[in-house]
């Protein structure tokens, strides 16, 4: 039995490798007070049965416990550990491991706060820290850790019904509305990873309680780019000025070629990439991605009407690229090119 575990999780893994999703056991949890808990639900369907302990490992300490069985949503308090969890509610790592024949198996981590490459805020009284599953333009499924003012620990894992609305007003120099300005905000939600002003300048979107970098756009350029932290049952309003330019402005832009832009940059972990300035074109290009030193690390597709694709930091293998400067080129129809620099950080 001990064998056809281990070649499961070593399936489990080489497919991963190819498979972005990452291995998701923690569904949710509250720490924000010393009565903490963790909801564990299986959620790849291994079902193992296997494992000896649990483990859970924050910044300064480290627990165990007597591992339960899946498929059914397990609930973690302080009574059925053998010690202290602590929490640093500024900014941690939880992480979660199970032992199976004497060897400790990284099974799932969350983060928040100041914690690096964390991307949800550290959780107020009340609040739990849930996982929801995503569809993205780049990876078929993504668990992002986001805010619940809703918990309900030992139901409903994976889940989270709480969020935020973000509203906001677009205008140009001298306070008029501006309409069909697209309004994107990253990480995206499935492919609505956009909303648009009304003719009044408004515009409003719920959207889960994380960090966002929002980009404003108006005819395929990119005018404002802003950073944006929504808590949930919440709404946060941002008024935004777009300085259009003069017509000679406009002439001069239109006679322009095409140009990728991405946005975050520095980025980490994902930045989302535009070529923007193509005229009567219904095609796709393809961009590819170079090292410092020229090697070409990976590939991505833009693809019409938009022409916008977003790169994780990782190499074709999908292996995690480490902090430098890259190059993404794109050879246009006329065999002319559009380039950008992104810079990884971590």
């Amino acid at each position: 039995m001990i064998k056809i575990i281990w070649v499961i999780l070593i399936i489990l893994v080489y497919n991963l490798s190819a498979n972005p999703l990452e291995p998701l056991y923690i569904s949710e949890t509250d720490i924000s007070n010393d009565n903490w808990w963790i909801e564990l639900y299986d959620k790849l369907e291994i079902g193992s049965d296997e494992f000896e302990l649990f483990r859970f490992t924050t910044t300064n300490s480290e627990v165990e416990c007597p591992a339960v069985a899946f498929p059914d949503t397990i609930l973690i308090t302080q009574q059925d550990v053998n010690g202290n969890l602590i929490f640093d509610h500024s900014g941690d790592f939880l992480r979660f491991s199970g032992l199976l024949d004497e060897n400790w198996l990284f099974l799932d981590e969350i983060s928040w706060g100041n914690y690096p490459d964390a991307n949800v805020n550290s959780p107020l009284p009340g609040q739990s820290l849930g996982r929801v599953i995503l569809t993205t333009e780049i990876r078929d499924d993504v668990a992002y850790l986001v805010k619940n003012s809703q918990p309900t620990p030992g139901e409903d894992p994976f889940n989270v019904n709480s969020k935020g609305l973000f509203t906001g007003l677009v205008q140009n120099q001298q306070d008029e509305p501006l309409a069909g300005i697209r309004i994107e905000y990253f990480p995206p939600y499935f492919l609505e990873y956009c909303t648009y002003s009304q003719d009044d300048g408004s515009f409003a979107v719920e959207l889960y309680g994380m960090n966002y970098y929002i980009g404003l756009y108006m005819d395929e350029t990119l005018h404002i780019s802003d950073y944006l932290s929504v808590e949930p049952e919440e709404t946060i309003f941002r008024g935004y000025i777009i300085d259009l330019p003069s017509e000679i402005d406009q002439q001069v832009i239109t006679n322009h070629l095409p140009v990728l832009i991405n946005y975050p940059n520095p980025f980490n972990p994902i930045t989302m990439i535009r070529l923007q300035g193509l005229e009567n074109s219904s095609g796709s290009y393809l961009m590819k991605i170079y090292s410092i030193t020229g090697r070409e690390i990976n590939s991505l597709n833009l693809n019409f009407p938009d022409y916008t694709a977003c790169w994780d930091g990782r190499d074709a293998s999908g292996n995690k690229m480490p902090s430098g400067i890259y190059l993404g080129k794109v050879i246009l129809s006329d065999n002319s090119s559009a380039e950008c620099k992104f810079l990884l950080l971590k």
